[in-house]
């Protein structure tokens, strides 16, 4: 029997609810393992004719198959429902770039950035709200390649980092960069309480970088022009100071930037990418 340790479940869901519920964190169970669920979840008596009724229901409707004596959800049930919520929030969610980001219990979806400080800002102000969070941890988990600041930095953009230090619990990152900029960054975020940060740590492979809040997964890819642009920055800037010259004081040609974001509510994939960065941090407190 396969499980998977979730947030607690709501008893104001209904029976059948529960059961799709349930089976989604351990499977196979048979009618007797979900009876006995469905009525502790419940807080009241629900017959075991009637969890029987409804098993047999979501058998015929194709979502759940049968081994045995025990049931699962059926696989082919789980990627419609995966393209049709897909689908959903493609027609709902409004891109960023002034706009608002929606709250969706969409599966996936994508968002495209053509500026890194947007990016950072943007991602700051989502973690803040909690907008992907659904209903995991609320601490932040990241394998990154730079730590992240926005490079064109404005100092009202300060108080959105204000309100993601004070709304996440707690912030885990392991960085594959080591660069001068990494390391005063490094410091600030300690400063600002994000003290579970390392540098220089090779990620077992991992190409992209992955953030992780609550139920969801961010999987974030660069442009080769834009880690091109990234990692000559944080090489040759150290501070503020610097970065502020960067941008203001030597002239340069603003270069195209391109930053895919693809966001997955997963809570098992969630999960995951949790412990394998948590690993990084073994006997820290």
């Amino acid at each position: 029997m396969k499980s998977l340790t979730y947030p607690a479940i709501s008893k104001d869901l209904s029976s059948r609810e529960l059961i799709v519920d349930f089976l989604s964190r351990e499977w196979p169970l048979s009618i007797n393992e979900l009876h006995k669920r469905v009525c502790k979840a419940k807080e009241n008596s629900v017959t075991y004719q009637a969890v029987q009724k409804i098993v047999s229901q979501l058998a015929e409707e194709r979502v759940l198959i049968k081994h045995g004596k025990t049931f699962q959800l059926n696989p082919d049930w789980l990627e419609k429902k995966k393209q049709h919520y897909a689908l959903v929030y493609t027609n709902y969610a409004k891109k960023v770039g002034g706009y608002e980001l929606v709250p969706s219990n969409a599966i996936e979806t994508t968002i495209v950035f053509d500026d890194i400080s947007r990016f950072c800002v943007e991602t700051a102000d989502v973690l803040a709200k909690g907008t992907f969070r659904g209903n995991g941890p609320n601490t932040g988990f990241g394998i990154i390649s730079h730590v992240y600041w926005p490079l064109k930095f404005n100092f009202r953009d300060f108080e959105v980092f204000l309100r993601m230090t004070k709304n996440l619990d707690e912030t885990y990152a392991i960085v594959r960069g080591n660069a001068p900029l990494d390391k005063w960054l490094k410091e600030q975020w300690h400063r600002s309480g994000f003290g579970h940060v390392k540098l220089g740590i090779n990620a077992d492979g991992i190409k992209e970088d992955i953030l992780v809040h609550g139920d969801t997964v961010w999987e974030i890819n660069y442009s080769k022009e834009t880690k091109k642009l990234l990692d000559e920055i944080y090489n040759r800037t150290r501070d503020l100071t610097t970065l502020f010259q960067e941008y203001f004081i030597r002239p340069k040609k603003e270069k195209q930037q391109h930053i895919e974001v693809k966001l997955t509510r997963n809570p098992v994939f969630a999960e995951l990418m949790r412990k394998k960065i948590m690993a990084h941090f073994e006997g820290e407190k």
